[in-house]
């Protein structure tokens, strides 16, 4: 995976062959999707902001459309929630209460939580 990634952090299968994988590239925060159980990988999202991580990701198992991943800011400083508007071809970033955030985790495409490393966990009702 050192070919896609200089740090991976999270990875999750929707089945046996659709997957995703988190972490931080050169260029900046990464998201990874392979379509073939994992023999290859293509890169569906970049921050590029060196130092930034995709530290979590989370698809819905009843519709893999629905994806939300955290970064944790890099020299920006800023974290961010990640959505993508139509399965992970283009991407929302938004941006998140604090810089380290890591959690995510929703229940629907509007109602979740964020959760970071210094202050703690934050809703939201709106997405």
């Amino acid at each position: 995976m050192s070919t896609y990634a200089e740090a991976l952090i999270d990875i999750y299968f929707v089945s046996e062959i659709l997957g995703y994988a988190t972490g931080r590239a050169t260029s900046g925060g990464t998201i990874l999707k392979t379509e073939y159980g994992g023999n290859t990988w293509t890169e569906i999202y970049n921050t590029n902001d060196p130092g930034d991580y995709v530290w979590k990701i989370q698809v819905f198992k009843n519709d893999s459309n629905i994806i939300f991943a955290s970064v944790e800011a890099g020299a920006s400083g800023i974290g961010k929630l990640l959505k993508p508007n139509d399965g992970g071809i283009t991407w929302a970033s938004l941006p998140a209460p604090e810089s380290e955030i890591k959690a995510v985790g929703f229940i629907t495409e509007t109602h979740g939580w964020m959760g970071g490393h210094t202050t703690g966990f934050y809703e939201t009702t709106d997405g």
